[in-house]
């Protein structure tokens, strides 16, 4: 999960640790319901692509 929060592409993390590319998220998804806080990445781009959408959705 801490290489999950630093990288660009899970997809290509995924492939170098030879998981399907949607494995992290359904890790993160079941450490988020257990109750040990989110640990949902958030890289420039991410926080970009949410400027986007706040930016076309006003």
């Amino acid at each position: 999960m801490e290489r999950m929060k630093d990288c660009s592409s899970v997809s290509a993390l995924a492939d170098e640790l030879g998981i399907h590319r949607t494995a992290p998220y359904q890790w993160q998804r079941k450490l988020e319901h257990t109750g040990k806080g989110s640990v949902r990445a958030t890289s420039p781009v991410r926080e970009l692509r949410k400027q986007v959408r706040d930016l076309k959705i006003n």
